[in-house]
């Protein structure tokens, strides 16, 4: 007679699909700005239309898809095999699979068992998995998908995965060699994998020093496919043009910084580190309740070494990381991670007089803090994100829409440089009047978007707005103080938005 499901297996479902249940929540009020937006959501859109072996597997980002097939600008630098993941649960799916919410659930399943099997199936291991699947670092890397930031949050998943396997001794020869491919897999989505490799590398020799020999054959092995992807990329790089000062510039140490505009070591320092402590804030409050529950764990002493070794890894590449420092929250997460995994015991010593409650309070101080963050997030983008749904909503992929004046107060944002923020092709209306009859041969449908005076003869499509709320006097003051303090970009790298656009058609 089969034993039937176990308190412990019953309890870690239940938690799993809270956790679906809560993520349902946040992605129903996820705005579709940020859901599709941005020139990797192009990539995946072209593949579906164009299909993916008629593009070559190329990151082609052409917006709007126009061209695609015969003109294609593959994006340089990147493996695009690293978006076949997202491709295969959220393009390919579409609406049967909830326009991306499956994709979301089995990324949630994934870093809740990798998590759970690097910590244990106690309550060290199922609260640090729901805390990580609710800190804003892993719910912002998995619905905005970029190059570098998709295969470091994919990390978080894989690499605690592996490092429990390795640190417990591998098991069966069929366990090791499954460790072995499953981080071979993961190195060649992307260079950026070197980052994670390094972190989870240092944590096994802290766990496991004596036996340092043996797992330096799974992580050389790993690192050996990782510098292959690199090359590869940095000669994709070159073939497009990139120099070595771009490069130093653009992602080391150069001042010219990502943009042009200037970086420094206390500016970066404080961009990276502001970020970072929003991100996983939660989990810094989780480890040290558990820690105070459970006690410190059998080599708490190199604790801090994993999550040191994501602050290097980080910085190695500090113009890049200071101008997307949310990219770089899935490195810190994963170091942070490792570095409780070593701080905290297993299980809870019975003679601690820390209440069970105190790991109540610290769940209940996620949920809130998960559902604060998500009402900031939604203010700091609240301009765009309904311009976005009325381009989105009311125009074909396949269109042209016309700027008869600036996107944006200060214009310093080029229509061109939108297009692959909507996935739409945007001309100016200067552009337009030259090329006017060749458009109308195309037979392409023409939209003018505009804030102000609309065209000569054409007629109202619709509109949209951004009316001030009452939760402005809160919000306001907040994204000021980051603004200014953390995140301190360069006059007109943050765009700001007209309260109200109309679109239109002749």
């Amino acid at each position: 007679m089969q034993r039937g499901v176990t308190k412990q297996t019953a309890g870690l479902i239940g938690v799993f699909l809270l956790l679906c249940g809560l993520h349902l929540w946040s992605y129903a009020h996820m705005p579709a700005a940020r859901k599709e937006a941005d020139w990797p959501n192009c990539v995946l859109r072209n593949w579906h239309e164009y299909g993916y072996w008629h593009l070559d597997g190329q990151l082609v980002a052409n917006p709007g898809g126009l061209d695609a097939g015969e003109k294609p600008f593959v994006y340089p630098g990147h493996r695009p095999w690293l978006l076949l993941p997202p491709y295969w649960l959220k393009e390919l799916p579409g609406t049967a699979g909830g326009n991306g919410l499956l994709y979301d659930f089995v990324m949630v399943l994934a870093t809740f068992a990798g998590t759970t099997r690097l910590m244990g199936t106690g309550a060290r291991g199922v609260l640090l998995a729901s805390i990580v699947c609710l800190s804003p670092g892993f719910i912002l890397n998995i619905v905005t998908i970029d190059t570098i930031s998709f295969p470091a949050v994919v990390g978080l998943a894989v690499l605690p995965f592996a490092a429990g396997r390795l640190a417990d001794g591998g098991g069966k020869p069929a366990g090791r060699m499954l460790t072995l491919a499953v981080l071979m897999l993961f190195m060649m989505m992307n260079w950026s994998t070197l980052f994670s490799l390094f972190v989870a590398g240092v944590y096994l020799c802290a766990r496991r020093p004596a036996q340092w020999k043996n797992l330096a054959v799974y992580i050389g092995a790993a690192a050996v496919v990782g510098l292959g992807v690199f090359a590869v990329s940095i000669l994709s790089r070159h073939e497009s043009g990139a120099t070595s000062g771009d490069f130093w510039n653009a992602y080391l140490w150069g001042p010219g910084g990502y943009d042009g505009n200037g970086m420094s070591l206390g500016k970066a320092l404080v961009r990276i580190s502001g970020v970072n402590v929003i991100a996983w804030l939660p989990l810094a409050v989780g480890g040290m309740v558990l820690w105070l529950h459970n006690g410190p764990g059998e080599r708490w002493r190199l604790a801090p070494l994993p999550l040191a070794a994501a602050i290097f890894a980080v910085f190695v590449m500090r113009n890049y990381n200071a101008h997307h420092p949310w990219g770089a929250a899935s490195v810190i997460g994963l170091g942070f991670l490792l570095s409780l995994e070593l701080l905290i015991a297993p299980r809870s010593d019975s003679k601690r007089a820390w209440s069970a409650i105190g790991i109540a309070a610290a769940t209940a101080f996620c949920l809130v803090y998960c559902a604060s963050w998500l009402a900031l997030d939604e203010f700091n983008k609240r301009d765009y994100n309904p311009l976005y749904d009325l381009i989105a909503r009311n125009t074909p992929r396949h269109s042209l829409i016309v700027v008869t004046d600036s996107l944006t107060p200060d214009g310093r944002l080029a229509p061109e440089a939108f297009s692959s923020m909507v996935d739409r092709k945007f001309m100016s209306a200067a552009g337009w009047e030259t090329h006017r009859d060749e458009i109308a041969r195309s037979g392409k449908e023409v939209f003018f978007l505009t804030h102000g005076t609309p065209p000569p003869s054409s007629r109202l499509l619709a509109q949209s707005q951004s009316p001030p709320r009452w939760t402005d006097r809160i919000m306001i003051p907040l994204f000021d103080f980051y603004r200014e303090k953390i995140s301190r970009r360069a006059p007109g790298d943050r765009k700001v938005f007209f309260p109200e656009y109309r679109l239109y058609q002749l």
